[in-house]
Parts: structure tokens; C-alpha cells; sequence
């Protein structure tokens, strides 16, 4: 072992895995138990005051527990390299952070949205425990072993009754008023949501709009675009992005009119945490039927085939259960679902009508018909499958999903025809819809677990 490798005789360094303003973060191995984490060694020549006050800042939040949040297992002063030096001590996280998954491109959709989700819960957490983070960016977002994010970095933050004595925090993604030096003034957390906001529209587009403009027309035009709010929206960059999310990120980044809390922010963003395919939403269990073994066995070939996204496969097979058994309504369902997955929208319709001319009161076909009307805008017929399948199985959670989807789908529609009456009207029903899916998959959970 080499001792110039050793932090306080705890800890023996492995290489070096990042850098920051007031220290080197390495990879360790911690010699009492032989874990891996990670140590920031903090510079030398930080002013004394600045390091009195983040250890002082990391004392309280040590005391902080949430799963999105890096925990700080250790902080203090010991010898490394001959000198005695302030050291802190994390785990170690084993996929980097967000700034480097975005030197690959841009994130898909679902995975921006439920690493935003995370940390605007992790958010949330502090701002109820009177912190606010002041820096929040996506070099300081790392991903656990299981992808999941969670909040790094707080050297700069601080207690909400704490009056700021100068400005901090990185500027591409700090708030226009976080970056002035004012007497007096107090942290706010809706600092943390502008920095959250850039971050979600840089996952969603690789791109950092204030860098852009600076870039190409100076640092003083990207300060009067922060200013004025003035960024293009993302669905610029990327058609496919819901209009009405990329309205959520204008007003996290608004500089007048931003949200209010980390609360409004969360209850927006988990409208877009629910998925969008069908092929991801498994709430439903295979209805009962009982056929001959022989068929029974037919099903789970089908079913293997399915698994494997051999469709041609999965289809004939159901189609030699059919032969066998012409009334079979699970039969035509199973089609119809993979002809949906497919976006074949006329031969998953015309297979659910079957299914349900044999089974008139199958949930599964109804929720099914009714996310195939929706995905062909069809709206009438959709609602109208959906109120069934919810009376008919008011407890079961799929019906629930694809609603609260349906009145989500009209919002966007009448924010683009800029029908603010209706607007509202059906955000009110998607909210509705999206808290009762909610509880009913709670409850069901809840039972599994009994």
C-alpha cells in the first residue's frame, strides 16, 4: 500500500474521478471494511472562511436522509501527502453523473423525466428542511448502480434564513436574481427550480441554451436573454417533446412567473412520469380462462414469442388457438395488443371488437380498444371504453392511467388552439384521474405485500 495514497490513515485513494471548485473527488477504498466510496480532498489554499462555512453547511446536512440525496458518511481534517487537510467522505457512485451520459446526446424522454422527478423530490425534501442546494446542475447529479439520481455537491448551499453575502452558483444554470450581489437578500427556493429547469431542458435536447447565446453573441446577451426569459422552447429542438411539458419548462425558467414551489413543480412533472406505450404499462393480470391443456400450452409459446418481440411468431400462434378454439376472446385480445404495439391501429381495432363480441365485459379488450381510439385520436370512443372498463373494475389501475393520458392528450390540444377555458377544464380531469390511478395502485400494492 502506498502511504502518499492514504487520507487521515481511513482511507486509500484509487484514482481520481472528478474535479470542482473547492476540491478533487477520488476513488477510494475504505480500509476498515474494504467498501469502495469516494473522498473529496478540499484544496489547500481555500480562504479559511469558505471552508468554515461548508463544513459548517455539511454538518447540518449530514443530518439530512433521503434516498435522492448523496449521503455524507464522514468530514474532517487528517494527513494526506505529509499535510493535514479537510477531507469528505460519500459513496461511491458507480454511473457517473448527467453531464457525461449528455456528451453521448440528448436523454430519452422517460429517463429526463425520471431523473427531474427524483431530484425535484430531493428538492423538495430540503426545501422542507430549510436548505436550499444553490448549484443545481447535471454534473451535480450522479446515478446510482441502479440508474436511479440522486443530489450531489453542496458546497454552496445554505439555510433559507441565511442572508446571502455574495452571489454563488454556476451561471448557465443559476437564476437571474441568484446572480446578483444585493444586501440583505435571503436564498429562495425557487433558485433550485430555474436550476432545475435548464437541467431537464438540457437532458431533453443536449443543449445548454445560455452557453448557446453566449457563444454566439457574448456573455452580456446571455445575461439579457436570462433576464428577459427569452430561450426557444425545446419542442424546437425536438417535435416530439408534449407541447404542455415544454410550457412546465418555461415556467420553471420563467424569470416573473416561475413556480411558486418544488411541490407545483413535482405535481407537473409526474403527468409525464406515467409512460406513453402501452407496452409499458403492466397493471393487468391475465383474465381467467380455462381451455384445453394443449391449448393452455399455445398461450405460453405465444407468450414467450411475445416477450421476445417476435411478433410473427406470437401471431400465428394465437391463430392456431383460434383454430382450435374459434370463440377464444383472450385469443383475439393478445392479437390485438401486439397489432397496438406495432401501431397498426386498424387491425388491433378490428381484433378487440372480437374479443369483445365473445367477451362483451372484458377489461382487458375494453382498456385496449379504448388506448387504440386514443392513440388514433379518436376521442368518443375511447372515453367511452374507458368509463366502462372503470365501472365495470373501479379498483384496477389501467383504466385509470389511460384517462388521466386521454384528458393529458386534449390538454396539449387546446393549449396549441390556445383555448384556455378548456385548457383548464381538462387539466383538472387529468389531475383527477392521474391521483385516483395513484391510490388504486397503492392499494393494490399494498395487498400484494399482505
Amino acid at each position: 500500500m502506498n502511504e502518499m495514497n492514504l487520507v487521515a490513515g481511513k482511507y486509500c485513494l484509487e484514482k481520481q474521478i472528478g474535479t470542482g471548485a473547492h476540491g478533487e473527488v477520488y476513488q477510494a477504498v475504505q480500509l476498515k471494511d474494504k467498501n469502495r466510496v469516494a473522498v473529496k480532498i478540499f484544496y489547500r489554499h481555500l480562504h479559511q472562511d469558505i471552508l468554515q462555512y461548508i463544513l459548517k453547511e455539511l454538518k447540518v446536512i449530514s443530518s439530512l436522509s433521503h434516498p435522492h440525496i448523496l449521503k455524507v458518511q464522514a468530514f474532517g481534517r487528517g494527513r494526506f501527502r505529509d499535510e493535514m487537510v479537510h477531507y469528505l467522505v460519500t459513496p461511491l457512485m458507480e454511473n457517473s453523473n448527467v453531464s457525461e451520459l449528455l456528451k453521448k446526446g440528448k436523454l430519452e424522454m422517460p429517463q429526463a423525466i425520471k431523473i427531474a422527478t427524483q431530484i425535484a423530490q430531493a428538492l423538495d425534501y430540503m426545501h422542507e428542511n430549510k436548505f436550499i442546494h444553490r448549484d443545481v446542475k447535471p454534473s451535480n447529479i450522479l446515478l446510482d448502480r441502479e440508474k436511479d439520481a440522486v443530489l450531489a455537491d453542496f458546497g454552496i448551499a445554505c439555510d433559507v434564513d441565511r442572508t446571502q453575502t455574495m452571489a454563488a452558483g454556476t451561471i448557465e444554470y443559476c437564476a437571474p436574481e441568484q446572480m446578483e450581489n444585493s444586501p440583505g437578500k435571503k436564498p429562495n427556493p425557487q433558485w433550485d427550480i430555474y436550476g432545475l429547469g435548464i437541467t431537464l431542458y438540457e437532458m431533453l435536447t443536449a443543449i445548454n441554451p445560455y452557453r448557446i447565446v453566449a457563444n454566439q453573441q457574448g456573455q452580456a446577451a446571455a445575461i439579457q436573454k436570462k433576464y428577459e426569459g427569452r430561450y426557444p422552447s425545446v419542442t424546437e429542438y425536438d417535435g416530439l417533446i408534449p407541447y404542455s411539458l415544454s410550457l412546465v419548462i418555461q415556467k420553471m425558467i420563467s424569470p416573473q412567473a416561475r413556480y411558486a414551489s418544488m411541490k407545483e413543480v413535482l405535481s407537473e412533472l409526474r403527468l409525464y412520469d406515467i409512460g406513453n406505450e402501452p407496452s409499458s404499462v403492466n397493471f393487468t393480470k391475465t383474465e381467467e380462462i380455462k381451455l384445453p391443456e394443449n391449448v393452455n400450452l399455445l398461450f405460453q409459446k405465444a407468450a414467450f414469442f411475445s416477450k421476445q418481440k417476435l411478433w410473427k411468431k406470437a401471431l400465428l400462434k394465437y391463430n392456431e388457438i383460434l383454430a382450435k378454439e374459434p370463440a377464444c376472446y383472450q385469443a383475439y385480445s393478445n392479437k390485438g395488443d401486439i397489432y397496438l404495439q406495432k401501431k397498426m391501429y386498424q387491425d388491433a381495432l378490428a381484433n378487440f371488437n372480437l374479443a369483445l363480441q365473445y367477451r362483451p365485459e372484458s377489461y382487458n379488450a375494453l382498456c385496449q380498444r379504448g388506448y387504440t381510439y386514443l392513440s388514433m385520436e379518436d376521442f368518443v370512443p375511447a372515453l367511452k371504453d374507458m368509463e366502462k372498463a372503470i365501472s365495470l373494475h373501479p379498483q384496477r389501475p389501467q383504466a385509470l392511467f389511460y384517462r388521466a393520458l386521454l384528458h393529458k392528450k386534449l390538454c396539449e390540444i387546446y393549449l396549441k388552439q390556445n383555448h384556455k377555458d378548456l385548457y383548464c377544464q381538462e387539466n383538472e380531469q387529468m389531475k383527477k384521474y392521474l391521483d385516483l390511478y395513484q391510490k388504486v395502485k397503492l392499494s393494490n400494492r399494498r395487498e400484494d405485500n399482505v
